[in-house]
């Protein structure tokens, strides 16, 4: 027999208006990314669980429409759908109360591809965990084709939206002559972030690292901090080999930092070598020293690269347009009554 939440979430999926603000329960997991979506007229509501992360404020303050539900659902509330960040922590508890509110899950791959180790057993295993997901929502068009969804219908590309009003760069600032990264666990996380390429690229270059990392770095205090940095850097490295497309490179592009960067995944998909940023082969970390090495003592040529990067997230990364498109995505899943 139905609960009164489940017979609630029904009727309002069927006389939902457009315009009525979203109720979205959720799971704490991406700060950056998840200030951004709080954009739209939506309330939050993140759900905690096992080996679900806490929100930390350092990476960006807790938006006024975001909430956390520390016991229970309330029982006042009726919700639209449930969105899952990290598919094998969240949708197995996602799955319990979207089945008992019988709302619809949307399943967010922010990662480039599977997991290099699997083989095609486990792939299947895990293909099967996604399918209990009613929508899958993927940040690049190559991060959708690398997880095997190519072909799928119930799934949909909507590209990273940065805030370009708050990521803006310096005004009449001096940029210091240093080299900046920003990561959290850079030396665990060397498979993904590529620490040790990292190394090779900066070795006796004047180098800070903002993140996370015990031995290494502390994260900026606050996200304000953060853009002061990189409004100061003179040039920024990134070295990641797995991940589409990192917030932290497009935050760095959108103050105008000029930028050496893997050709890994999908960058060279909205960024040009040469034009908007340097590229180079993570085989090959010769190179992007070169590229550093050239950047902090060419003025001019940073001017260049970092004013046509700005140029690029303007064009292509849209707070507008990632905010339009996930307001279409939710009217098109959460339009009828899901009885899953």
């Amino acid at each position: 027999m139905l609960n009164l939440n489940s017979v609630s979430s029904i009727i309002r999926q069927s006389t939902r208006k457009p315009g009525d603000t979203w109720n979205l329960l959720c799971f704490s997991a991406h700060e950056r990314f998840e200030q951004n979506i709080c954009g739209l007229n939506a309330n939050f509501y993140a759900l905690q669980g096992q080996n679900v992360r806490v929100w930390n404020q350092q990476y960006s303050k807790i938006p006024d429409n975001y909430r956390f539900v520390k016991q229970r659902i309330p029982p006042n509330l009726v919700f639209d759908a449930i969105i899952s960040h990290n598919p094998f922590v969240h949708i197995p508890l996602a799955t319990q109360v979207a089945r008992q509110l019988h709302i619809p899950i949307i399943n967010i791959f922010h990662t480039d591809s599977p997991n290099s180790s699997w083989n095609r057993q486990v792939f299947e295993q895990n293909r099967r965990l996604f399918d209990q997901c009613q929508h899958h929502v993927f940040i690049t068009e190559y991060n959708k084709i690398s997880w095997g969804f190519k072909n799928e219908k119930n799934c949909t590309v909507i590209e990273h939206g940065i805030d370009s009003e708050l990521f803006i760069p310096q005004l009449n600032g001096k940029r210091e002559n240093y080299i900046l990264t920003v990561g959290n666990d850079f030396i665990n996380r060397d498979q993904e972030l590529g620490y040790s390429i990292w190394g090779k690229v900066t070795e006796g270059l004047p180098t800070k690292v903002i993140g996370n990392t015990p031995g290494l770095s502390d994260p900026a205090k606050t996200q304000q901090e953060l853009i002061g940095e990189l409004q100061r850097a003179k040039a920024y490295i990134n070295t990641t080999l797995r991940s589409p497309f990192p917030m932290s490179l497009l935050e760095a592009f959108s103050v105008g930092l000029p930028c050496v960067t893997t050709n890994t995944n999908a960058i060279s998909d909205f960024f040009t070598h040469g034009h908007d940023c340097l590229m180079f082969n993570p085989n090959e970390p010769e190179q992007g020293r070169k590229y550093l090495e050239r950047l902090l003592s060419d003025d001019y040529e940073c001017k260049r690269l970092g004013e046509n990067a700005r140029k690029t997230i303007l064009e292509k990364f849209k707070m507008s347009t990632f905010l339009e498109k996930w307001e279409k995505l939710l009217q098109e899943v959460c339009e009828k009554p899901y009885l899953g």
